[in-house]
């Protein structure tokens, strides 16, 4: 599949779609391995997959709930889109408590489980700001956007990622582990819960294991050791963090976006 349009799988505050539109006309050369540790909506996976710039691909994310909706997807997207048809039907505000509800009273197990995947992609789509707040204990804390359109299931766009996903292995891991995979002349995409000036911790809280400074300074590391290796990086940011990355590369403006991209990456001499 080769097309600079992409399926949308997550409503997602923060999603890289348009990151992934900029990568796209950067004249970037195919890659036979990609690898994203901070998947998100997987939106930047999904554009480069679209256009056909990827061969395998290694995904993951710290949260299980997020990770589990790219192997429902792969592994059973019909009975995603089954899910997704009975939101339909039923979406109202007392279906939206009660789907949040039952989210809420198990925790994830491992296993691939098609109804909390149709349930996340729904409540995504139907909450306020599209955001997804976990409390410390693991709850989901969400409100029902208001005035919202009916839900409706994007049966085509399940389809297409999936296809998208067939080559793809999807984890759910910590970023420091999925980096130490990377390998000379692979493409990695970076997009971690951003801090601002003085945050200690990542005040989003997409997941119970908050992103805190440590961290960011334990990714630091590892963004100058791959592009020593001889991998090409794509680092997103809420600012420009000239500290955070190595020499060489450049920033470029996004949206509400700064993105760093390693030198040489793409063939289009835009980087400032």
């Amino acid at each position: 599949m080769t097309s600079s349009r992409f399926p949308t799988i997550l409503n997602w505050a923060g999603s890289k779609a348009q990151v992934a539109k900029m990568l796209l006309n950067l004249g970037m050369s195919w890659f036979k391995n990609y690898h994203e540790p901070f998947l998100g909506s997987g939106a930047a996976f999904l554009g480069l997959a679209s256009a056909g710039l990827i061969s395998r691909s290694f995904l993951s994310d710290i949260n299980p709930r997020l990770t589990n909706v790219f192997r429902a997807i792969q592994k059973q997207p019909n009975d995603v889109v089954s899910g997704l048809c009975i939101h339909s039907l039923l979406d109202s505000d007392i279906h939206f408590s009660a789907t949040l509800g039952r989210l809420n009273v198990k925790a994830p197990n491992g296993q691939v489980d098609i109804k909390d995947a149709s349930d996340m992609i729904y409540l995504l789509s139907q909450s306020f700001h599209s955001t997804w707040y976990e409390t410390r204990d693991g709850q989901v804390s969400m409100s029902r956007r208001r005035h919202t359109r009916p839900f409706r299931a994007r049966k085509q766009n399940v389809i297409r990622a999936a296809a998208l996903l067939q080559d793809a292995t999807v984890s759910h891991a910590d970023f420091r582990l999925m980096l130490g995979r990377v390998e000379t002349g692979d493409l990695v995409f970076l997009d971690p819960p951003y801090l601002y000036e003085q945050d200690q911790v990542d005040q989003q809280s997409y997941n119970t294991a908050r992103f805190g400074l440590a961290d960011l300074q334990d990714l630091s590391v590892e963004i100058h050791r791959l592009v020593d290796l001889g991998a090409q990086v794509v680092f997103c940011w809420g600012e420009i963090a000239d500290e955070v990355v190595p020499a060489g590369g450049g920033w470029i403006g996004v949206g509400r976006d700064c993105v760093w991209i390693s030198k040489g990456l793409g063939q289009k001499q835009i980087l400032q």
